[in-house]
């Protein structure tokens, strides 16, 4: 009811759906007592909160026409957008800054890696102009999966500024104790860095 009130006295109110097509979590095992129950099911009773074991309540859809087919895009992954240039660099840390500017600069690193080091093609060299655009996290079935960095770089063979992203996803090292087929073949140390680039940077068309 809160949320409905809120709606009808907002800006949103002319384009709110003004009818009982609500979902409401009735506590009928407490019992509805009062003299409309023949017409209604909630009648005299309160609402529940919403828990996590009610959210198949919500899925509508896999209600009426059963689960998504195995297969469906983004069906089990999905961006969670972070960081947007209107939100302003001083809505991030120091910490956080820092880190973006370094996954963007590893991008242009490796794009121009791409050259096989010829010191006359300048097609994908870039220089780093500015803070970043936008940082989106990636998740696969609620597992973080890496970077989306987007940012500004200067084209050094055109002068033109274009805009850039970058890709950047954690990798795991493992080191096993040597020699392997001693007593002491299981791991015993293990050494985890932060972040791998996979793919560097690329033109946003």
């Amino acid at each position: 009811s809160f949320f409905h009130t809120v709606l009808e006295n907002s800006g949103h109110c002319g384009s709110m759906v003004d009818n009982n097509l609500r979902i409401t979590n009735w506590n009928r095992k407490l019992g509805c007592k009062c003299q409309y129950k023949h017409i209604v099911d909630w009648c005299g009773c309160s609402p529940n909160d919403f828990k996590p074991s009610d959210f198949h309540r919500f899925q509508l859809d896999a209600y009426l026409f059963g689960p998504f087919p195995q297969g469906t895009p983004g069906l089990n992954s999905y961006w969670e957008n972070v960081y947007d240039e209107p939100d302003g660099v001083a809505s991030l840390s120091d910490t956080l800054l820092t880190y973006y500017h370094s996954f963007t600069r590893m991008g242009l690193v490796r794009a121009a890696a791409s050259l096989q080091g010829n010191p006359n093609d300048h097609s994908c060299r870039y220089f780093p102009m500015g803070h970043p655009v936008s940082v989106h996290l990636y998740f696969h079935l609620d597992q973080f999966q890496g970077y989306l960095v987007k940012h500004h770089a200067t084209n050094l063979a055109t002068s033109k500024l274009e805009i850039m992203e970058t890709w950047v996803a954690p990798k795991k090292n493992f080191e096993l104790t040597t020699p392997p087929g001693s007593t002491f073949s299981r791991l015993q140390f293990a050494e985890v860095s932060f972040i791998y680039l996979l793919l560097g940077g690329f033109p946003v068309r």
